[in-house]
């Protein structure tokens, strides 16, 4: 079962009560709980909390730290969360969205990581490389170790930083990812020529891509080096926020400002932009619930007209159900009010004397004759008052 909460909502039940009781009514684990409080960056009472508590001790709450740049104010464990189905729309009517309030402002929290990040230098030793820099630099390596050792080399399997550009390009992402790692930031990077670049700040994830001037961004092509062009600038580029298509910021190498000289401001705006990319998103969010809940309650009140039009058309049906069978128990009636006027004028024409009948004949065929016009008659049978009983008992 999914579990939603504000990350207020989850800081009070989490001092409400120990973990273990709390953790037991969520069916997860300890562990579990708390990671999902860490991971909200929510505080938890510290070893023999409660039982300072429980004897009287005088002991207070831990304040909750503000919301971290990129970090969601909702907080989900506990299970998957299904976008359609009928509980899913039940959900969404029972609702209230809430508009996204944000007290700091960009401004504000800009100085705040500037602060934080300082100055992003790029020091051509890469004895310190941040760790994954440091794999790609070894995978190098072992591949160059391959080519010595071996009698025959390969195009396609090269050592990929021995080029400068490779190099310089490497040296760059190292200075950004060893400034996103100091600010609590995990930035990545993959790929057969390491081109698929993010960093994950909290709950926010922000790709940007580096590479030569002349090269299209987004590409993922194979042999990157062979197909980049002559130009020997970079171009660092980043979304400014969600959805980021046509909206980036951009960094390149100019005359008169290397793109090693930018990287501080590069590194601030990146991060800044899991705070606008989690905004945005907010605001999206809050977007499609109201306009989602405005649909299903247009979808309802198309379908209850429709039921309503249904029944209309039901019990108009019904009634003139009702009325064809009076028209033909009125037909019944005088089909029957006929026959026994015919048994009666033949009875009389017999005795008489009229006609080769005998009376017996007579008397046999009358008894059969009036036998069929009580079987059609709907007063003897009583089913003249099925209309009416039929229609208490749908009132009822």
């Amino acid at each position: 079962m999914l579990h939603t909460f504000t990350r207020r909502e989850l800081y009070d039940l989490v001092w409400s009560e120990p973990m273990s009781k709390l953790a037991k009514r969520f069916k997860i684990s300890d562990t579990g709980l708390a990671k999902v409080c860490k991971k909200a960056g929510i505080p938890r009472p510290p070893r023999g909390y409660w039982a300072k508590k429980q004897s009287g001790k005088n002991v207070g709450r831990q304040p909750m730290p503000p919301r971290g740049i990129g970090m969601s104010d909702i907080v989900e464990f506990g299970g998957s969360h299904s976008f359609y189905g009928r509980d899913r729309e039940a959900e969404i009517l029972n609702s209230n969205p809430q508009e996204s309030v944000f007290e700091d402002n960009l401004d504000e929290l800009t100085k705040q990581v500037k602060a934080k990040i300082k100055r992003v230098t790029v020091p051509r030793d890469m004895t310190k490389a941040h760790w994954q820099i440091r794999k790609l630099l070894d995978d190098d390596e072992v591949i160059r170790q391959e080519q010595l050792s071996s009698k025959y080399s390969f195009s396609w399997k090269v050592p990929v930083f021995d080029d400068p550009i490779e190099k310089r390009r490497l040296r760059i992402l190292n200075a950004l990812f060893l400034a996103f790692a100091r600010f609590g930031a995990k930035p990545s990077i993959s790929g057969n020529e390491a081109r698929d670049l993010s960093v994950t700040i909290n709950d926010t994830h922000v790709s940007f891509e580096l590479d030569t001037t002349t090269q299209k961004a987004g590409k993922h092509a194979h042999n990157y080096i062979s197909q980049r062009g002559n130009s020997k600038k970079l171009r660092l580029t980043a979304p400014k926020g969600y959805p980021s298509k046509g909206n980036y910021w951009c960094w390149e190498d100019t005359d008169d400002l290397s793109l090693e000289k930018q990287l501080s401001e590069i590194a601030v705006e990146i991060v800044i932009c899991a705070e606008r990319r989690h905004r945005d998103w907010s605001q999206h969010q809050y977007d499609w619930q109201v306009k989602r809940k405005s649909d299903l309650i247009e979808k309802l009140r198309k379908r209850k007209e429709e039921a309503e039009r249904q029944e209309r058309e039901c019990q108009l049906q019904l009634e003139k159900e009702r009325v064809d069978r009076l028209l033909g128990e009125a037909t019944a009636l005088r089909q029957a009010m006929d026959i026994r006027a015919y048994v009666k004028a033949i009875q009389e024409l017999t005795k008489s004397g009229v006609g080769s009948a005998s009376i017996e004949e007579v008397a046999k065929w009358s008894d059969w004759a009036t036998a069929q016009a009580d079987r059609i008659d709907p007063v003897l049978s009583g089913t003249f008052l099925e209309a009416i009983h039929e229609r208490d008992g749908e009132e009822g």
